[in-house]
């Protein structure tokens, strides 16, 4: 998988001592942070999803919204600032 990362650019591996994300691997980490983040927002407030459940489902569902889907979301529940579990969503 490291390797197919450092292929696509999101990553440079250094054998046998790190692993670094590249400033396209950090982009792409804190645009799935915002999406499952705004996720867990809506699954709480609006669909009322059990907090034990929302991080699962959030996490199903990231990867199918579009990032034009998720400004719609955001608009629509007015840009929250955190997540449920009080992160700040980025």
């Amino acid at each position: 998988m490291l390797r197919r990362l450092a292929f696509q650019g999101f990553v440079e591996v250094m054998p046998y001592t790190s692993v670094v994300l590249t400033r396209k691997g950090m982009v792409r980490a804190i645009t799935l942070v915002r999406k499952h983040r705004l996720i867990e927002v809506f699954l709480c407030r609006v669909l009322k999803v059990n907090k034990k459940f929302m991080h699962g489902e959030a996490h199903k569902l990231e990867h199918a919204f579009s990032d034009s889907t998720i400004e719609k979301l955001n608009i629509f529940l007015k840009a929250p600032k955190v997540c449920p579990d009080g992160y700040p969503i980025p």
